[in-house]
């Protein structure tokens, strides 16, 4: 994370020496009305007159001037802040200033078109006032003076927006180059804890067996609209109790994919090894569905299929279902996918990826909320 955001910082200095190291890019020197000295002989309207032309000009200027002051200072505030990251004591804390920061980069962003725009509509009335002869001698100096200057605020602009999406771009590969959460809880409520196992890819799985009221509050969620409550949650009790089927099981882990935006599905034969190294399965009160088929026995598969029966796949570390360890000694047997006992639940499993997003979500979730009540305290 440290190198990332040091490139950053060198990405700025080797643009700023490189802009210095070009004539066209050399700053232009003040005009004499910023340095405070002469001012363009303009007289202000008196009482209810209309502004003049020339008076709209040197107003619209100095607008300019000053949005390119403030875009300077906002600018100068992020490179601070951006240098302060690397010091953020733990994971959490540098989502929390990375977001924020991220934040205040788009907002910048969006000022700087909007000072372009300015900038070409100010270029415009200048053009527009010269070409109608309207302009006397010692107007036309100074207003090529204010187009001089005008074209160094658009060479700063342009070199601000450079170094701003290098910027952007380097916090979002040091925010995906943090370590995932060991646990957090998605957007159904449903804790997930990570297993981490050698030569293993990282995964979340559901901690603990699927709950009855968290099976509840998601079947309420994938209800039709129509749905009776009472009737509708009676029902779900009393399925949930009995126990739920493969199909019942998998229907399930796509709704909750549905409602989460995360990729959910039942654990496959290849993870448990991993789980068994975690010792998760040691604090597993059920037996519970795999997505995979069962790899039988050949002796066992010749009759499954003879008899065209397919059998799911089981992980029962905790012997609940069943009478004999199986062969591989994981646990794993072979039960019919409409079988449903109460000792028969469900865990689920996500990518290591789904914590690094539910972390930055909670992350800008919260700085929604402070910017709400900031406004709201306005």
């Amino acid at each position: 994370m440290k190198i990332l955001l040091s490139i950053v910082v060198l990405a700025w200095f080797s643009l700023g020496a490189r802009a210095q190291g070009n004539p066209s890019a050399s700053p232009v020197p003040p005009s004499p009305e910023l340095q405070g000295t002469a001012q363009l002989p303009v007289e202000a309207p008196q009482g209810g007159d209309k502004e003049t032309p020339l008076q709209t000009i040197k107003r619209k200027f100095e607008e300019i001037r000053q949005e390119r002051e403030n875009n300077d200072r906002r600018f100068a505030d992020i490179k601070t802040r951006l240098q302060e990251l690397q010091r953020s004591p733990s994971a959490d804390a540098f989502v929390e200033a990375a977001v924020a920061l991220r934040h205040d980069m788009e907002a910048l962003r969006m000022r700087l078109d909007i000072e372009r725009e300015n900038q070409i509509e100010f270029k415009n009335r200048v053009d527009g006032y010269s070409s109608n002869g309207q302009a006397l001698k010692q107007e036309t100096s100074y207003l090529s003076q204010y187009m001089e200057n005008l074209r160094f605020y658009g060479m700063e602009q342009e070199r601000t927006i450079k170094i701003l999406a290098t910027m952007e771009r380097n916090v979002l590969i040091a925010l995906d180059s943090l370590p995932p959460p060991l646990e957090f809880a998605n957007r159904l409520g449903i804790s997930f804890v990570l297993i981490q196992a050698k030569g293993q890819v990282p995964f979340y799985i559901s901690a603990r067996p699927l709950t009855v009221d968290e099976y509840l509050g998601i079947r309420r969620l994938l209800a039709p609209p129509d749905a009776q409550a009472d009737e509708f949650e009676d029902k779900a009790r009393a399925a949930f109790g009995a126990g739920l089927n493969h199909v019942e099981a998998q229907e399930l882990a796509m709704g909750m994919a549905r409602l989460s935006g995360d990729w959910v599905s039942l654990p496959v034969v290849s993870q448990i090894p991993a789980l068994n190294e975690v010792g998760y399965g040691e604090k597993l009160e059920q037996a519970v569905w795999l997505f995979d088929k069962w790899s039988a026995p050949h002796e066992e598969r010749e009759a499954m299929a003879r008899f065209g029966i397919t059998l799911a796949a089981v992980w029962d570390p905790a012997q609940r279902l069943a009478r004999r360890e199986s062969p591989d000694r994981q646990c794993i047997f072979g039960e019919l996918p409409e079988a449903h006992y109460g000792a028969l639940g469900c865990v689920f499993v996500i990518p290591a990826a789904a914590g690094k997003n539910a972390r930055i979500v909670a992350a800008e979730e919260r700085l929604a909320r402070i910017s709400g009540a900031g406004d709201k305290a306005q």
